[in-house]
């Protein structure tokens, strides 16, 4: 290795030197006179200029300080009755390999972060798109789950039926229209999760009471990747 090292003899010098220069690797003695290695380990990731792998050196018999140094984030440890130039050369080239992988995957894992985010956020333009559109569409239009739970109603779907907006979603068909009009369109509903497209007339009571409507209904499925029936748009 080729290396420019800076030396500290206490824990405050150590803790000056990581706010004053960028190291690739730090190798950590136990006996710090002021302070353990062990205790100072927490201390040196937060004060770092940028993320470096720490390889502590420990006496011998210390198996239980070494466990706890690679649990806050030792990269490794060396015992000090068996350290030699080539032991240390070898631990730094694996910590430091380790530590760019790492990097590596920090920074995969940031551009797949960006990426969902800016994908969602195309995917809440595009809701707010088809919600525009729905929402101008003169034509009643509702989505049903194959379990007859509504997904969603555009304005004039809730306008017809005189429903609270944010009420409609999750109702069952049996709630939303009573258990006349599921009795009566029970085999239209059974064609359409079947994967039929359905159209037939009928005649409704206005939400207040009032006059009879006439209209004209259409249910298409809405099949899924597998072939299967989701649910069904109702017009």
């Amino acid at each position: 290795l080729t290396v420019e090292a800076k030396q500290a003899n206490s824990s405050s010098r150590a803790l000056q030197l990581l706010r004053d220069y960028d190291f690739d690797c730090i190798v950590l003695d136990n006996q710090l006179g002021d302070a353990s290695g062990a205790e100072l380990l927490p201390t040196i990731h937060r004060e770092s200029r940028r993320p470096c792998p720490v390889i502590m050196i420990t006496g011998a018999g210390n198996e239980n300080l070494a466990v706890r140094a690679l649990q806050e984030g030792a990269a490794d440890y060396l015992t000090k009755y068996q350290l030699s130039a080539d032991l240390l050369t070898r631990a730094i080239r694996r910590a430091l390999e380790q530590q760019r992988m790492r990097s590596e995957l920090d920074e995969l894992h940031q551009q797949l972060e960006q990426r969902v985010e800016q994908q969602a956020a195309s995917i809440r333009q595009s809701e707010r798109d088809l919600r525009a559109i729905l929402d101008h569409t003169p034509a009643v239009i509702g989505y049903w789950s194959a379990d007859l739970r509504n997904r969603f109603g555009n304005r004039a779907f809730r306008h017809w039926l005189g429903t609270d907006p944010e009420s409609l979603p999750g109702r069952t068909f049996d709630e939303v229209f009573g258990p006349e009009s599921v009795a009566r369109d029970q085999r239209y509903i059974d064609g359409v999760l079947r994967g039929e497209s359905q159209s037939f007339e009928h005649t409704d009571m206005a939400p207040d009471g009032g006059a009879s409507r006439h209209a004209q209904t259409s249910f298409h499925p809405d099949f899924g990747d597998d072939g299967k029936v989701r649910g069904f748009y109702s017009t």
